[in-house]
C-alpha cells in the first residue's frame, strides 16, 4: 500500500470518531491503532477491511462501557476480526 492509502484509511477513521480519537498509528504491517481522549486504552482496529463495521463495534463497546462506568478498566480493545470486539481489563 502506498502512504497516501495509509493516511486515507486513518482520514476515514478520524471523521467517524473524531471528537473522541487523539492518536492514529497505522505500523508497518499496515494495521491501524488508536488512543482515545482521556484513556490509556489501546485500540487496535487491524487492516482497514470493513472499517466502517470495526468503527461501528467500537462505538457500541465504547457506548455499554461508558454506561457501565468501566471504561477505564480496560488496557487494550482489538477489533481486528470480524464480528468480534476483544478487550483485555488491566
Amino acid at each position: 500500500r502506498s502512504t497516501l492509502d495509509r493516511s486515507s484509511a486513518a482520514s476515514d477513521v478520524y471523521k467517524r470518531q473524531n471528537q473522541n480519537i487523539t492518536q492514529i498509528t497505522i505500523n508497518d504491517n499496515q494495521e491501524i491503532n488508536l488512543k482515545l481522549s482521556g484513556l490509556n486504552t489501546f485500540i487496535e482496529l487491524g487492516h482497514n477491511h470493513k472499517l466502517e463495521n470495526k468503527i461501528q463495534n467500537l462505538k457500541a463497546f465504547y457506548n455499554r462501557a461508558v454506561r457501565k462506568n468501566d471504561i477505564e478498566k480496560y488496557k487494550e480493545v482489538n477489533l481486528q476480526f470480524e464480528n468480534q470486539v476483544v478487550a483485555v481489563k488491566k
